[in-house]
């Protein structure tokens, strides 16, 4: 799931170089924590939050087919 949310993100930014994703699991829980260049900041979460709303969505799906809970942090 981790190696999914890299690509996703590395294909909306403009420096993929600089996308560092934390993972941590609690009770089987998974959270994901991403950092991306400041100049990014605004691409990755979009108009209104659309973009980090959507790839929140996405990882939803994907944990549920896994039967699991995930969440998406962004560290600013």
């Amino acid at each position: 799931m981790e190696e999914f949310l890299d690509y996703l993100i590395k294909q909306i930014v403009t420096k993929p170089e600089e996308v560092k994703i934390e993972k941590e699991e609690k009770d089987g829980q998974l959270f994901f924590t991403v950092g991306v260049a400041e100049e990014d900041r605004g691409r990755l979460i979009g108009r209104g939050g659309n973009i980090i709303n959507s790839l929140r969505h996405l990882l939803n799906i994907k944990a549920q087919k896994e039967g699991r809970q995930v969440f998406l942090r962004l560290n600013f």
